[in-house]
């Protein structure tokens, strides 16, 4: 989407929302995943690995 706007093919306003959104849903992926290991490591026995962002 960056690129389509470094492009001039559509106005950043265009696409504003939906890279907000875009972001948006990245960030609920994420956290998702660092739950799932966090889960997975529960049931194996592991102990919590503070993770990143």
């Amino acid at each position: 989407m960056e690129i389509i706007i470094e492009a001039n093919l559509l106005p950043a306003q265009k696409l504003s929302d939906l890279m907000m959104e875009t972001n948006e849903i990245i960030a609920m992926t994420v956290a998702s995943i660092k739950t799932l290991k966090n889960k997975s490591a529960d049931v194996n026995g592991k102990s919590h690995k503070k993770l990143s962002n």
